[in-house]
């Protein structure tokens, strides 16, 4: 979960680095998918044998990457922001290829840009998360017997919730 936040931060903070005055307009969108690749598929950062595999997209309709930066946007300390880290695009390729996953980078000028993440979809041995089952009642009356005190205190020390079927209780507070 973490080095997903870390990708999905990575697209965070370039939305919020730029704005309405270089032509780049707010809009960010992320989708994923599988898809199943039935032959070898080369991409801009790597190439991909037959198999199922999960596709991450981060997509933003700005003004497109330069070709003479596009060749470095994967290479650490590369940025063109004064205030960017360069580490964003770097660490996400890091974490895809150590899944065993490429990364491929579409850009066209006036466009915007998609970053892909493609990764093996593993399925096999995946199941439901088991839940615990809770305990079902047969129809009887449960109650909620408590012992009541003046000193709060010793509420705390003493008090102790118990949950009772109708047939523990005595008699007369059976009506």
């Amino acid at each position: 979960m973490r080095r997903s936040r870390a990708i999905a931060a990575g697209g965070s903070q370039s939305l919020q680095q730029r704005g309405p005055g270089d032509g780049w307009k707010r809009r960010i969108e992320i989708a994923s998918e599988v898809h199943d690749v039935t032959r070898l598929r080369a991409f801009s950062h790597g190439s991909l044998a037959p198999g199922r595999y999960i596709r991450i997209a981060i997509s933003d309709a700005g003004p497109g990457i330069d070709e003479a930066v596009l060749r470095h946007v994967f290479e650490p300390f590369f940025t063109t922001r004064a205030a960017g880290s360069g580490l964003g695009l770097a660490t996400a390729r890091d974490i895809v290829r150590e899944h065993d996953g490429v990364m491929n980078v579409w850009t066209k000028p006036g466009v915007g840009t998609s970053v892909e993440a493609w990764a093996p979809c593993i399925m096999e041995g995946v199941s439901e998360p088991s839940r615990p089952r809770l305990p079902v009642g047969q129809g009887q009356h449960c109650w909620l017997w408590t012992r009541i005190t003046r000193n709060c205190s010793k509420a705390k020390k003493f008090w102790r919730p118990s949950v009772m079927n109708r047939s523990d209780l005595p008699a007369p507070a059976r009506r």
